[in-house]
């Protein structure tokens, strides 16, 4: 392990081109205001900035409010080290049209709006580190759209959209390092990253300890005009979808238009596959997952372009489930094997009917926020709770018998439960005298009660509707425990 850590460290060190120019003596500006502009706005100490220096977010300022983007030609560090949330209105919120590194720490960018990079656009390189990318937009790099080598550490991206690279284009070189990229849309290539794009740079891809996650078109397309490649290493790719693109790639990753692609010790799972035309393996159930296992040896591997620094070693001495590796040549995530089983809900209060599709033991009163705290879900599985009528209900909302429950298992509806409220069998959500009367008269016709409106009247888990089913109504009526 001490050697592998080594040859990374040097070779990564070696051709680094973060190193600072230690001639110029940097300084520090301090931001005080989240206004759009004026005096100790960002925006205002950008424009008196110098090359190298750092833009620092005082801890008082939680929120940046931008109505235009903020133009950066010069190299900048800009960091919050209580972090900081910048909102754009309807606009790109950073574009660095210079060849210099742009450099951002603590920094939350969301709702950044552009053709070419949501949030951020970038003629030069660039360094996120501890950032966060919500809800941006994009035709071409939803959150980040670069032209330049791209550091992504500890890095996080939720629900951004593109056409292409829903999350990241990048054009050059990107090293990304335990980041995660989660439920972003793309329409074309890219659900999470694309690499490449139709650029003439070789364009490859490094991802350690990262996790692709339900994005829709893919999680990553690497298209070089070149000789791009994707080298993965101990990362998850899971419930990835090829959504609406036409592209016949893996769902995971598409290392079609690349010459070369490596993982290793990455785990792939229940990514939507159209057919067996990327690098990937398919299992016969449409699931890919990749099978080597260990790294002996890296100095095949191409020269890195950037510098991995000293964390590198905290992440390579765990797999993904942070576990300690025993094997010292073993350099990637424990290995699973890929299933299309479908893992269903669950409860220690409520009675969850897998079989015939029914969730009983509500009592009267209860919300359809109750559901949300009495379900337990599995990793992947959501639910969306409907009316008799077909509308959906709102977390206020009281329940009623007849009401549905969708359950979604790696965004695929699997199941309909049909809701049933304790002596509710009227489904008004209430329980009345009337209830009680219908319920007596189901016992002398039996067929009067069908699916969970029967499951209403057995209040006590009975096998059929009987005098102690009538008795158990009754206290619900008059509130007798």
């Amino acid at each position: 392990m001490k050697k592998i850590l080594s040859f990374i460290l040097i070779a990564s060190l070696s051709v680094s081109f973060f190193c600072a120019d230690m001639s110029v003596s940097a300084k520090e500006l301090t931001v005080t205001t989240g206004a759009n502009s004026g005096a100790g706005s960002l925006r205002g100490l950008l424009a008196i900035a110098e090359s190298g220096d750092t833009v620092t977010i005082d801890p008082s300022v939680s929120e940046i409010n931008l109505s235009c983007e903020l133009t950066i030609d010069k190299e900048i560090t800009i960091e919050a080290s209580s972090g900081v949330t910048v909102i754009a209105d309807n606009c790109r919120a950073f574009n660095n049209t210079s060849s210099s590194l742009l450099t951002l720490k603590n920094i939350t960018v969301t709702k950044g709006l552009a053709n070419t990079g949501g949030a951020l656009y970038s003629f030069g390189d660039i360094k996120l580190i501890n950032c966060m990318f919500i809800e941006n937009q994009a035709s071409y790099g939803g959150a980040v759209y670069t032209e330049g080598y791209a550091d992504i550490l500890n890095s996080s991206f939720f629900n951004n959209a593109a056409a292409y690279g829903s999350a990241v284009t990048a054009l050059d070189f990107a090293l990304i390092i335990n980041s995660s990229f989660i439920s972003n849309i793309c329409t074309a290539e890219g659900g999470a990253i694309e690499a490449g794009g139709a650029g003439p740079l070789t364009s490859d891809i490094y991802m350690f300890n990262s996790t692709v996650d339900r994005n829709t078109g893919y999680g990553i397309y690497l298209n070089s005009q070149k000789s791009g490649a994707g080298y993965i290493y101990n990362s998850i790719f899971t419930s990835n979808s090829l959504g609406t693109c036409n592209t016949p790639v893996l769902g995971g990753v598409n290392l079609v238009d690349g010459e070369n692609g490596i993982t290793h010790d990455s785990v792939f799972g229940v990514n939507t596959v159209r057919r067996d035309d990327g690098y990937l393996p398919v299992l016969e159930d449409g699931n890919a997952r990749n099978t080597a296992s260990l790294i002996t040896d890296l100095s095949g591997l191409p020269e890195m372009g950037l510098s991995f620094e000293s964390y590198i070693f905290e992440f390579l001495l765990y797999d993904k489930l942070g576990n300690e590796r025993q094997d010292p040549h073993n350099f990637g995530a424990v290995e699973v094997s890929v299933t299309d089983e479908v893992i269903y809900p669950t409860s220690l209060y409520l009675g969850v009917n897998n079989d015939l599709g029914y969730v009983t033991n509500f009592e009267s009163g209860s919300t359809v926020s109750d559901i949300f705290d009495l379900l337990t879900l599995p990793l992947h599985g959501r639910i969306e709770i409907y009316n008799s009528d077909s509308s959906q209900a709102l977390q206020a909302d009281k329940l009623k018998t007849g009401m549905t429950i969708d359950y979604y298992y790696n965004k695929i509806k699997v199941k309909t439960y049909k809701i049933a409220v304790f002596g509710d069998v009227t489904g008004d959500g209430k329980v009345l005298i009337n209830d009680l009367i219908i319920a007596a008269k189901h016992i002398l016709t039996p067929s009067l009660l069908q699916d969970e409106f029967l499951q209403a009247a057995l209040v006590l888990d009975e096998d059929e509707v009987n005098a102690l089913s009538l008795v158990n109504i009754k206290k619900i009526i008059l509130n007798i425990k």
